[in-house]
């Protein structure tokens, strides 16, 4: 006859089959570092791809401030407000000046319009206009926006066309020759 025998575990067996809370402390701790790097790594793409979508939505808004004066056969101001972030279209002409034409651009918290560049006007605080005509026409411009982790880039509106030229802060000056190329010549006599 064949006899089995049982094996009974003791309580030294039981205790390595599992991990102890040290252990258990440390993998944490590891996976802990892993997402932070992670998350720090990928802020930056992040913040990026962010200031894409502003600069995106305020060339929309140009190009939405021209189809409007062009269809209404009417002069339209863009007023941006560097204070406030937000920039609005507002009617021209003894009918309706100062009246909105629409919903107002708000940026995002954590970006700012720095500076407006319009021919020869380098504007830093409050608010200044630039004028579509009825045609959709403007001046040249650029605005400066700031966003977050001190990242800054220029977005060159130009006036015949409403092109939107995104640059680098480091293109500072030549953006400014195109803007002097684009602003209208004095009269020398």
């Amino acid at each position: 006859m064949r006899r089995f025998s049982t094996y009974i575990p003791s309580f030294a067996d039981h205790r390595r089959a599992a991990f102890s809370l040290i252990e258990m402390t440390l993998v944490l701790l590891v996976m802990s570092i892993v997402a932070g790097a992670v998350t720090i790594r990928m802020e930056g793409p992040l913040h990026s791809a962010r200031m894409d979508e502003v600069i995106a939505q305020i060339a929309d808004f140009d190009r939405l401030s021209r189809q409007y004066a062009r269809r209404h056969d009417r002069p339209v101001l863009l007023v941006v407000d560097l204070s406030m972030g937000r920039l609005r279209r507002s009617g021209r002409g003894d009918d309706a000046y100062g009246q909105d034409l629409g919903e107002p651009l708000e940026l995002p918290e954590g970006y700012a319009i720095e500076r407006l560049l319009v021919r020869r006007r380098d504007v830093q605080t409050g608010s200044a206009s630039i004028a579509f005509g009825r045609h959709g026409l403007s001046a040249t411009y650029a605005i400066r926006l700031g966003g977050p982790n001190g990242r800054r880039r220029w977005l060159c509106l130009t006036g015949l066309g409403g092109q939107a030229i995104e640059m680098t802060q480091t293109d500072e000056n030549a953006l400014r020759d195109i803007l002097a190329a684009t602003a209208p010549r004095r009269n020398a006599g």
